[in-house]
C-alpha cells in the first residue's frame, strides 16, 4: 500500500464505548480534521481502552479482568495477552502504562493495581506486574508502598522510571521498571494536585489552587537538587471553569504542547509551552454521557504488529 510508511505525528485520539457501539478516532493535524479508526475487527469484549504507546493501543474487559488486549488500529493486528498471574476486579482497580521499543518494535505493559480511595477494598491485588513481547510472559515485580492511594489514571514515564500519583500525604509513587522498585516522592505545595505526565524529559504535574479553586496551573519538577516545583503556567479562569465544572479531565503532552480534555466534553485545549499560548482544538463529534469514553495521545504508525 505504501513504499514506505507514511509520517505522522503524535494527536490527539478518542475512545467511546457504550451499548451497541464502539468508536475511536483521531484529529489528524495534516489535514486539520477527525479521522476515524475502525476496531470491527476486534472481539466486542475489549471495550475499556487502558493505554496508548507507539501505535499500539492497550485494552480490557468492562468486568473482571484477567487480561488485556493489544492492537495496531491502523494496520488491524491485535492479539489478547496470556493471563496475569494477580486477576484485577475491574479495570478501574489497575493503573496501566504501554512502553514501545521503537527500534526493536518490542513493547512492555506494565499493570499496576491499587486500592481505590472511594473503596480500599475494590481490588483484588496491589502487585505490580510486566508483560514482556519478547518473552511474551508476565512477571510479577513487586507491590505497592501500603501507604497512600494512586489518585489519578494519568502516568508519567522518564528515564525507566515510572511515576503516579498518590495522596495522605499527596505524592508521587515511583517505580524503577530495571530494579522492580517503589520508592515515594512528596509534593510540599498548597495545591491539590490533579495530574502527572512528562513532557520532553520533564516531569510536569496538573494541580488545582486550593487558595483560589478556580485556578489550574502546571509545574515542572527541577531535575537538580533542590528537587522542587517550578511553575510553568496557570490557565486562564474561564478555561480552568470549564474542566472543573466538567468533574473529571485528563492531561498528557503532544509535542511542544500539553493537552487538557474532559470525557464529558468534545472541545480539548492545548498549552504551547514555548510559545506560551492556550488554543481550543476542533471538537469532537457530540459525546453520549452514558458511555465510557477517554481522551488519549495517539501516534499512527503502520511499522509495528501487536
Amino acid at each position: 500500500m505504501f513504499d514506505k510508511p507514511p509520517a505522522w505525528s503524535p494527536c490527539t485520539g478518542f475512545f467511546s464505548c457504550g451499548p451497541g457501539k464502539r468508536e475511536c478516532a483521531f484529529f489528524d493535524e495534516g489535514v486539520q480534521k477527525w479521522a476515524t479508526l475502525d476496531l470491527g475487527f476486534l472481539p466486542k469484549s475489549a471495550c475499556r481502552l487502558l493505554a496508548a504507546s507507539g501505535g499500539l493501543l492497550c485494552l480490557s474487559y468492562a468486568g473482571v479482568c484477567s487480561c488485556v488486549f493489544i492492537c495496531n488500529p491502523m494496520t488491524k493486528s491485535w492479539r489478547e495477552l496470556p493471563a496475569f498471574h494477580h486477576q484485577r476486579r475491574r479495570a478501574g482497580t489497575m493503573l496501566v502504562h504501554l512502553l514501545v521499543d521503537k527500534v526493536s518494535l518490542s513493547y512492555k505493559v506494565i499493570v499496576i493495581g491499587h486500592p481505590s480511595c472511594s473503596a480500599p477494598s475494590a481490588a483484588m491485588s496491589t502487585m505490580t506486574e510486566v508483560y514482556d513481547s519478547r518473552t511474551d510472559a508476565w512477571t510479577a515485580v513487586a507491590d505497592i508502598p501500603s501507604s497512600g492511594c494512586i489518585l489519578s489514571p494519568s502516568i508519567a514515564f522518564r528515564n525507566g522510571i515510572i511515576y503516579c500519583l498518590t495522596e495522605n500525604p499527596t505524592g508521587l509513587l515511583a517505580f524503577n521498571i530495571a530494579r522492580k522498585v517503589w520508592r515515594r516522592l512528596e509534593i510540599k505545595s498548597h495545591s491539590r494536585v490533579l495530574c502527572v505526565l512528562e513532557h520532553n524529559g520533564h516531569i510536569l504535574i496538573v494541580a488545582r489552587l486550593t487558595a483560589r479553586v478556580t485556578r489550574l496551573g502546571i509545574w515542572r519538577l527541577r531535575e537538580t537538587f533542590p528537587r522542587v516545583w517550578i511553575k510553568v503556567a496557570l490557565m486562564p479562569v474561564e478555561h480552568a471553569l470549564y474542566f472543573l465544572l466538567s468533574g473529571k479531565f485528563c492531561c498528557f503532552a503532544q509535542g511542544n504542547c500539553v493537552c487538557f480534555a474532559s470525557p464529558r466534553r468534545t472541545r480539548w485545549l492545548l498549552f504551547h509551552i514555548k510559545k506560551r499560548t492556550w488554543t481550543w482544538g476542533t471538537p469532537a463529534r457530540v459525546l453520549d454521557p452514558d458511555s465510557y469514553n477517554k481522551w488519549f495521545l495517539y501516534e499512527p504508525r503502520l511499522d509495528i504488529s501487536a
